[in-house]
């Protein structure tokens, strides 16, 4: 019976062009041709080829049925490992309303790169069908997961050119059961450096999960180095029931939407990151940026979204060290965030993130439903202590220029709307401010709902809530709820450019007024920071940052600052630990030693020492001001006249130290 099948497999493969090559170290072990990755399929499910399994793909194949691979000791397959590699730049291609590959077994690899070890994407899968998906990797049975798997180095196209359905099936590739979309058994599976496009989803993860019983289901999941862009229009991760260790790191997300069918009664949640009952999660160092979305109805708009965890987990999902940037929301009137935290079990640590240009576009006037954008928001209640931890993030350029006047428009670094206890903000570093357009609603560095009834449920300390918008109600603080929210509240930095420097019950103008409406709040300062630049709020190292230095409360679980940089014993306000030393008062002899040269000079002007010096002005000999300079040791001054000129060295401790200079 073997031996028919054997001749048959052989004879159909010399009748269609030879595209695929295999090559297997039991069973037929000379190399054999098909005409398509499908008979080559056909023929391991036969047991033609066994053991270990090469498919090179030669040229690029027209599919016109579903690739299945079978588990292996499925009837007659047997095999230990596959791997699918090309030999040339090459596309697996169909039209097909079912996936292009299906994986039903372990120990499969899809490498798209031509050379050993290579990270060159040399093999496309694509699906012509613009409402199925290109592949899909699983099992149903629990006592046989699908593992040991990885897809890599490959352009994944979906072709969804328009019109995607929301909470369809079409997602570009379904780590899941292997033959849908309901929830599957897979263990160490890698999805790395692919590029993914064209989809209503890119990666969509869908594991059998319990509420009540702990697993480890997705134990070894990988997502990494990959390339999510152009046409995603819901997610380019969305991992659903994974209770393993699982690892999303260093993807590239750049959403761009398609036209997605949808409505206000029906949204669809875009969120490049989507983690739904996923617990046990590193999701580090992806860079989310340019997700827009204009006109369009969405349930939740957020860089990374947390919906659901176990609550049987005692161990964190950590998110940290990600960028989350430039995400535009047009059209809604929910919310906008960098990062959303809606689940109601489950612990996790939110940390030395950089969050900006979030904004909600939404221009409504007569919604009664709020449009609200956020840096970092946690929206939902839980039973007993959340265990929340938010540190060591830097926010910034956050907008809402909904306006309702049933339901104004809100914008705000932190975003706290739970009765969850045990919240901890620690160490965060907020900087408001308007870009693009003027905003009429309420904005707030650090923002509490009226549905936050909870007592002793936050723990507020160490962080600077800067507010330096130009339009709008501008606070520092905001709460809607009461004070008894708060079990601890202090050493925080308050600033606005705004009237009002917060509000609870009422507006409260000084920080007096502050501390009286919140209480608390004995070590809390109001001081507007210095950063590097509106978005890079890193500290300057100047004067006026120094009441933020060694000031703040000494958390044992904040041990090092946004880059790394040890926290000690006394330790700064803010993501940022700073080391305001070089700040020493300048003395009389080290500003003698300061000298300028040449002198007379021609073009360029030199600076000898630039220890304690702020800034540089330039004056004409009738005190006019010609020139205004940065610190710097050489200055190009070929644009002044010939002429006898002031050069004012303004030092750090307020002093100034003045040369005359000739202009040649």
């Amino acid at each position: 019976m073997k031996k028919i099948s054997l001749l048959f497999f052989l004879a159909s493969s010399y009748l269609s062009y030879a595209q695929v090559d295999v090559t297997s170290t039991a069973g037929n072990q000379t190399t054999t041709s098909y005409g398509n990755l499908k008979s080559a399929f056909d023929a391991i499910n036969a047991g033609v080829h066994q053991g270990i399994i090469n498919i090179i793909i030669t040229a690029s194949t027209s599919e016109t049925a579903t690739a299945i691979l079978n588990a292996n000791g499925t009837g007659t397959t047997s095999y230990t490992n596959v791997l699918i590699k090309p030999k040339t730049n090459v596309t697996i291609a169909g039209n097909l309303n079912s996936s292009i590959i299906n994986i039903l077994g372990s120990n499969v690899t899809i490498d798209g790169a031509i050379t050993e070890n290579g990270t060159t994407r040399d093999l496309t899968i694509q699906n012509f069908y613009t409402t199925a998906p290109v592949i899909n990797i699983g099992s149903a049975s629990s006592t046989a997961p699908v593992s040991n798997s990885a897809i890599k180095n490959t352009i994944i196209d979906g072709h969804l050119v328009s019109n995607g359905v929301p909470g369809g099936t079409y997602y570009a590739v379904v780590l899941a059961n292997g033959s849908g979309n309901t929830a599957g058994y897979f263990n160490n599976i890698t999805f790395q450096n692919n590029e993914v496009k064209n989809a209503l989803g890119a990666l969509y993860v869908n594991g059998v999960y319990s509420a009540s019983t702990e697993s480890n289901n997705g134990d070894g999941l990988f997502i990494t180095q990959n390339n999510f862009t152009n046409n995603i229009a819901s997610f380019g991760v969305k991992t659903l029931g994974v209770s393993g260790a699982s690892e999303i790191s260093f993807n590239s997300i750049n959403i761009t939407n398609p036209v997605v069918t949808t409505s206000a009664t029906s949204p669809i949640t875009l969120a490049p990151i989507w983690l739904n009952y996923t617990s046990n999660a590193k999701v580090h160092d992806n860079n989310i940026t340019g997700i827009s979305a204009p006109n369009s109805p969405y349930s939740i708009f957020a860089g990374i979204y947390i919906q659901n965890t176990f609550s049987y987990n005692t161990k964190y999902s950590e998110i940290y060290n990600n960028t989350i940037s430039n995400i535009n929301a047009g059209g809604h009137t929910g919310e906008s965030g960098g990062i959303s935290i809606s689940s109601t079990a489950g612990y996790q640590k939110i940390f030395n993130n950089k969050i900006t240009g979030i904004h909600n576009l939404n221009t409504a006037t007569s919604s009664a439903t709020s449009g609200y954008s956020n840096g970092i928001g946690l929206t939902s209640s839980r039973t007993g202590d959340a265990n929340i931890y938010i540190y060591n993030n830097f926010i910034s350029n956050i907008t809402s220029t909904y306006n309702s006047a049933t339901a104004p428009g809100y914008s705000s670094g932190i975003f706290y709307n739970t009765n969850s206890p045990g919240v901890k903000i620690y160490n965060n570093t907020v900087n408001l401010s308007t870009v693009g357009t003027n905003e009429t609603g309420i904005s707030a560095g650090f923002f509490v709902n009226s549905t936050s009834v909870v007592d002793n449920a936050l723990d507020v300390r160490n962080n600077i809530f800067n507010n330096s918008k130009t339009t709008g109600e501008r606070y520092a603080i905001y709460s809607l709820a009461p004070n008894t929210i708060f079990t601890d509240l202090n050493y925080n930095d308050y600033a606005t450019t705004g009237t009002d420097l917060g509000y609870i019950g009422f507006a409260r103008t000084t920080l007096a007024d502050v501390v009286t409406g919140f209480g608390k709040n004995a070590n809390s300062i109001n001081v507007t920071p210095t950063f590097t630049s509106a978005t890079d709020l890193h500290l300057q190292v100047v004067n006026a940052n120094k009441s933020l230095d060694n000031i703040a409360a000494r958390l044992t679980d904040i041990t090092t600052d946004i880059d790394g940089d040890a926290r000690g014993t006394l330790t700064d306000i803010g993501a940022d630990e700073v080391d305001f030393s070089s700040l020493a008062v300048i003395n009389d002899s080290k500003k003698s030693n300061i000298a300028i040269y040449p002198n007379p000079f021609s073009d360029v002007l030199r600076i000898s020492d630039l220890s304690g010096v702020a800034t540089i002005s330039i004056n004409d000999m009738t005190g006019r001001s010609v020139k205004t300079i940065a610190p710097t040791k050489e200055h190009d001054l070929s644009s002044l006249k010939a002429g006898l000129y002031i050069v004012n060295l303004k030092m750090e401790d307020g002093s100034v130290k003045s040369f005359k200079a000739i202009k040649k």
